[in-house]
């Protein structure tokens, strides 16, 4: 839901504020391929997501039959979900914006790639004691925050108020934020303080 939010509402945005003619074909077909050829940004971006689709797919045959979940395809989905945190974190370097790369790249990417080669062990934290898959998981989730953060900004930033595409495009793109949260906190361990304090009825089923 989210990759198809996100691609589906940039793309509408594209055509909002295209200059050409929607009379012919050709011209929407040329809007098209900008949005996902038309730079190295829209195409690590484009790439991204073709990815993110991948690894929803392969999550959702692991938990096809309920819990406990398939872990090959959990992992692969781990593993194809952080080539793509990679591509994003490549596509929002290049539109200028080296924090959310950094968070919503690299920071999930490391996330996904420890859950994906099944990084176990209990790191020491001063007077804390937590489990590695259990950490990466987590930073999953937390890599999210900031774009989260980012996105609500831009909903009640000035230019919001007077630019409507700009509200539409920033208002889609918090929900993209919301709802990858919520998928990342379906993978949290049972044993997550977040699982705990909000879902507590379904800690008992989550375990990856």
């Amino acid at each position: 839901m989210g990759n198809a939010l996100g691609f589906g509402a940039g793309l509408l945005v594209t055509f909002l504020v295209a200059t050409e003619s929607m009379d012919s074909f050709s011209n929407v077909l040329s809007i098209g391929i900008r949005y996902v050829a038309g730079s190295p940004a829209a195409i690590a971006l484009a790439v991204a997501t073709a990815i993110f689709f991948w690894s929803g797919e392969a999550y959702h045959r692991a938990w096809s039959n309920g819990y406990p979940p398939d872990q090959k395809l959990t992992r692969l989905g781990d593993l194809s979900s952080g080539f793509g945190a990679i591509a994003l974190g490549a596509g929002l370097y290049l539109l200028s914006n080296p924090f959310l790369a950094a968070s919503s790249g690299v920071l999930h990417a490391a996330g996904k790639f420890g859950s994906a080669f099944g990084v176990r062990g209990e790191p020491w934290f001063p007077r804390l004691k937590i489990d590695a898959s259990a950490l990466c998981r987590n930073i999953e989730l937390i890599s999210r925050i900031p774009g989260i953060i980012a996105t609500t900004a831009d909903v009640f930033s000035s230019k919001a108020h007077d630019d409507g595409v700009f509200t539409f495009n920033a208002l889609a793109m918090l929900s993209c934020y919301l709802i990858w949260a919520i998928a990342d906190s379906m993978l949290l361990p049972r044993d997550s303080i977040v699982v705990r304090l909000f879902r507590p009825s379904l800690a008992p089923k989550i375990r990856v």
